[in-house]
């Protein structure tokens, strides 16, 4: 993305991101050369990312994050970390988080409810209940949101060439489907033996 970072407009990430986990960590000054760095690289194209999320110190770290960007003319975004479309859907995710955790339904699920395409109205709630310290900033957080919306204007255009993806074409066979599916995975059983003797020499997906 450094190399490459012509025409991009780029966020600081969400809670997840390198910039609130070392802040989290507690190395502020890392964070503001990270932050540093991404401003000199895409000068205006670069935002903090703020969000309205309480898992664990998640709005202290968006202050300290406000804060650092602030100090360094940096403009912040409002941005909602979608997982799903719609607040009721939260029961779908937490299925989902189960069963990619392995455990029971109800023990996996992030622990606030705000994880949804937020209209204003719900931003609004949040502030006002749980998030007041930006209750100040979120209309200049809004208008930095809608100065992105109005840099982007890349087209997606119909393909004009043929479709690049690599077609898989079954043999002809004297027999049903199921012995060439079963030939196809004896063959990755033999290649899978043979990568786990040589790792060296395979990378297994």
């Amino acid at each position: 993305l450094l190399a490459y970072c012509e025409g991009l407009v780029v966020l600081s990430g969400c809670s997840l991101g390198i910039i609130s986990k070392t802040i989290e960590q507690g190395d502020e000054a890392e964070a503001e050369n990270i932050l540093l760095k991404l401003k000199e690289t895409f000068k205006e194209d670069f935002y903090s990312e703020i969000q309205t999320q309480n898992i664990g110190e998640n709005q202290k770290v968006m202050e300290k994050l406000y804060a650092l960007s602030k100090k360094n003319n940096i403009k912040c975004v409002i941005t909602t970390d979608s997982h799903y479309p719609l607040k009721q859907d939260k029961k779908y995710h937490d299925a989902i988080k189960a069963i990619s955790l392995k455990k029971k339904y109800g023990e996996a699920g992030f622990s606030d409810d705000c994880f949804y395409f937020m209209q204003d109205s719900d931003l609004d709630e949040r502030i006002n209940s749980s998030c007041q310290w930006m209750k100040e900033l979120i209309d200049d957080f809004k208008k930095n949101t809608i100065e992105i919306s109005e840099k982007c204007d890349f087209k997606i255009e119909s393909v004009k060439e043929q479709d690049t993806l690599p077609k898989f074409i079954f043999e002809a066979l004297d027999e049903n489907d199921s012995i060439y599916l079963k030939d196809l995975l004896e063959e990755f059983d033999d290649w899978k033996s043979l990568a786990l003797k040589n790792p060296k020499e395979f990378l297994l997906l």
